[in-house]
């Protein structure tokens, strides 16, 4: 796992994970579950280290084409596949 949170701040009075993303098109939700999963850990870690927990995560995508979206989802939804990852991770490359 790498990379920095892009932002923690009170979205529509929620504190949320917000991830800005570039896009050469388009996408569809079904399309960004990797974004989904990284913010959950990025949420799991601010809880970790603040005590605060964070219920919502948002990502915000540009296209090249001048396309905005907004993409909401609660971090618990996503729990379940990033301890997927993390056991495939232990599994396969420190086992």
């Amino acid at each position: 796992m790498a990379g920095r949170v892009d932002c923690i701040a009170e979205y529509n009075r929620e504190l949320a994970v917000i991830d800005f993303k570039g896009s050469t098109k388009t996408k569809f939700k079904k399309d960004i579950q990797n974004y989904f999963t990284q913010a959950t850990a990025y949420s799991l870690m601010w809880q970790e280290r603040t005590g605060e927990k964070i219920k919502k995560i948002k990502i915000l995508m540009a296209t090249e084409d001048g396309v905005c979206q907004v993409f909401e989802e609660k971090t618990i939804d996503h729990v379940v596949s990033l301890k997927q990852i993390k056991d495939k991770y232990i599994s396969d490359v420190l086992l």
